[in-house]
């Protein structure tokens, strides 16, 4: 039997799953080889506005900057392990001590089965808007299936499967489907992951967003992390982030500059100095000065600069964006 939720923002479709979780039913625990959980079979979550797609509910709150770095990461189709190790230094405990991650989803989706998924699926859709044939694929059976005595091939194994995209009423709707969704830590971070991709390509297409479909064979949250998502009331409005339907060219170029920022903040030769520079170089729409600020926030706080991150911090236009780095800070102990 599948389990549904249905939501206008990710925050509430997160209070709803955090409630189902205190059901009775799914107390029972789920071993697992990272312990035990508490789980969900067969959950299928619907965001009706996908661009209200931060779970600001979540204590602690979540690494904004992370999350932003990884959907640069995932739009630039790299797997570099450097490039997100900077801005989560616990992810190698999940993923690895490797150089690259070898589940990667954006150098899967743009060059991982030796060409640019993306990009066909644009040009497809471009061509032929009522197609039912557009898969985006993410898992390889060659490599991540277990071994023959059911061990992960790795330690970074995708979560997510496929997307499938299609064009309805002059929008595109996006179905992700998960074999495995932890609540906590997981799901707060890939429906901005897959929902930026949504809006990136419904703006390459010139349509409308979409309802953003997720589907997860195994919602779950471990017993660990079971007394952080005790009930929660949603405080306050959710609110959007800003633009990122832009058309192809304008987007690509935009992403690249998000990407070079990025290269200069995990450059340890690089200052503060430098890459304030670099970055006030650039001419951008809000939205996506929006993002480098949190990014060179980050950046800077990494490099003890307390009075420029908050006068960067100031220049964010996105309340939403402000506010989450803003607990990220208090998170983090940093004095303002």
């Amino acid at each position: 039997m599948f389990r549904t939720f249905s939501a206008d923002s990710a925050d509430e479709l997160w209070s709803q799953a955090v409630e189902a979780f205190h059901e009775e039913k799914y107390q029972a625990p789920q071993p697992s080889r990272l312990g035990g959980t508490r789980e969900i079979l067969h959950a299928c979550l619907e965001l009706r506005n996908p661009r209200l797609r931060w779970v600001t509910s979540r204590r602690p709150p979540i690494n904004i900057a992370f999350a932003l770095a990884e959907v640069v990461w995932i739009v630039r189709g790299r797997n570099e392990a450097e490039y997100l190790n900077y801005f989560n230094r616990e992810l190698p405990k999940y993923a690895g001590e490797t150089p690259t991650y070898p589940g990667a989803y954006g150098h899967r989706l743009r060059s991982g089965f030796n060409f640019d998924q993306l990009q066909r699926a644009y040009d497809a859709l471009s061509s032929n808007p009522v197609s039912r044939q557009v898969v985006l694929q993410i898992w390889n059976g060659q490599v991540d299936l277990p071994d023959s005595e059911g061990q992960p091939s790795s330690k970074d194994v995708p979560c997510n499967l496929v997307s499938l995209l299609k064009i309805r009423g002059d929008k595109l709707e996006w179905t992700q489907i998960m074999r495995s969704n932890d609540l906590f830590l997981g799901f707060v971070h890939n429906i901005v992951q897959f929902t930026c991709l949504q809006e990136i390509v419904s703006g390459w297409l010139g349509v409308e967003v979409g309802s953003y479909y997720h589907y997860s064979d195994s919602l779950h949250v471990y017993q660990k992390h079971f007394q952080k998502i005790e009930r929660t009331q949603i405080v306050g409005k959710a609110q959007s982030s800003g633009n990122l339907a832009f058309g192809k060219e304008v987007s690509d170029e935009m992403f690249r500059r998000l990407d070079s920022l990025i290269l200069k903040l995990i450059d340890p030769k690089c200052t503060a100095a430098a890459a304030l520079k670099f970055w006030s170089s650039f001419t951008n729409p809000d939205s996506i000065h929006d993002i480098g600020a949190i990014l060179l926030c980050e950046g800077l706080r990494r490099r003890k600069e307390p009075g420029t991150v908050l006068d960067v911090l100031a220049s964010c236009k996105s309340e939403t964006y402000r506010t989450m780095y803003e607990k990220w800070l208090e998170r983090t102990q940093f004095k303002m």
